[in-house]
C-alpha cells in the first residue's frame, strides 16, 4: 500500500444500479528512472457518495493506492482516502 498525495481537481457521484460510486480526479508528480517527475492526472474510484468528506477543488488530498503493472505503465487502484490532520486556527 502506497500514499499518493497530491491536488485534488474535481468528483462526480455515479449512481448505477442501486449502488452509488465516487470518482476522484486527483493531479499529482510520478518519479521517472532518471529521477525527474513528470505531473499526472489520475481518476481513481471508491465506493459510496463521498462528496461531504472530500476537500475543495485545489486542496491537499492523500489516499491509499495499490500499485498494479498495466503494459508498460504503472497505474494505482484506490483503497481508500487517508485521513488529514485537523488544521488549528492561527495564533495571533
Amino acid at each position: 500500500m502506497i500514499t499518493l498525495t497530491g491536488i485534488f481537481r474535481q468528483s462526480t457521484v455515479i449512481d448505477k444500479e442501486g449502488s452509488k460510486r465516487t470518482r476522484l480526479t486527483v493531479e499529482h508528480t510520478s518519479a521517472r528512472n532518471d529521477g525527474s517527475e513528470d505531473l499526472k492526472m489520475d481518476q481513481f474510484w471508491l465506493d459510496g457518495d463521498l462528496t461531504n468528506t472530500l476537500p475543495r477543488p485545489g486542496s491537499s488530498i492523500s489516499i491509499s493506492v495499490r500499485p498494479y503493472a498495466m503494459e508498460k505503465a504503472v497505474k494505482f487502484a484506490c483503497i481508500g482516502l487517508v485521513p488529514q490532520p485537523a488544521q488549528l486556527p492561527k495564533v495571533a
